[in-house]
């Protein structure tokens, strides 16, 4: 008995979490128009359930950053936290334009992990070294090293079988523009690549992005969770 109308500027199936915002605004709107305990908890599980339907086994991470807004390190739906970095870098975002079904991508890496049990690990020793490093950087306001675990990162994802040649000529291509580094970003085959270079030179570079791929923005850091807009007579 409810109509949702949906307005949304992020692009579909590009690694952005467009069906987590689409998620967490419904729950909140539907549990408001009912009067139902519409806390940032309860949106968080209701949106996962719809996550669950749409991808069959999400990590969360869409969800919790949709509703919680801000930059976050996340682990598990329970194991997680919010990060007062007292800045808020920005991001390239460049759109491939290529378009991919997370779900099977998710049951891609699943099945990988099952196949190849002792690298999967191995890899993923490797992130928790790259990602602690980064934190280190992130706090000092570091974005070199930030963008080399960037690098890295996608160095592992790439091991992972979910880069493409549509992602890596896009990082060559950034690459060449001199960003501090690059990686994809979601679940891979296609959508969007994320960068960070010198706050002075974004502005310009997205120009020159923006030739090659015209759905390329940048985006903060520090961005607004769920919220209740009221129009008209509402």
């Amino acid at each position: 008995g409810v109509e949702i109308v949906v307005e949304s500027e992020i692009p579909r199936g590009a690694g952005l979490g467009s069906s987590a915002a689409v998620a967490v605004a419904g729950s909140k709107a539907i549990l408001s128009l009912l009067n139902q305990e519409a806390d940032l908890e309860s949106v968080v599980r209701y949106a996962m359930k719809s996550e669950k339907i749409v991808h069959g086994r999400p990590s969360g991470i869409d969800i919790r950053v949709a509703a919680s807004g801000g930059t976050i390190l996340y682990s598990t739906p329970s194991d997680w936290r919010r990060l007062e970095l007292g800045w808020s870098p920005r991001l390239i975002i460049l759109d491939t334009g290529v378009r991919r079904p997370t779900g099977r991508v998710v049951r891609s890496v699943l099945s990988y992990a099952r196949s190849e049990p002792y690298l999967f690990e191995e890899l993923i020793q490797i992130y928790r070294e790259v990602l602690s490093t980064s934190l280190e950087a992130l706090n000092r306001g570091d974005l070199k090293t930030v963008g080399r675990c960037m690098d890295i990162n996608h160095i592992l994802l790439r091991a992972l079988g979910v880069s493409s040649n549509v992602i890596e000529r896009a990082i060559d291509f950034l690459r060449g523009l001199e960003v501090y580094g690059a990686k994809l970003t979601g679940a891979g085959l296609g959508g969007c690549v994320i960068a960070v270079m010198d706050e002075g030179r974004m502005d310009s570079a997205l120009t020159h992005i923006r030739d090659m791929y015209n759905g390329s923005w940048l985006a903060s850091t520090s961005c607004e969770g769920v919220r209740v807009e009221r129009s008209g007579g509402a």
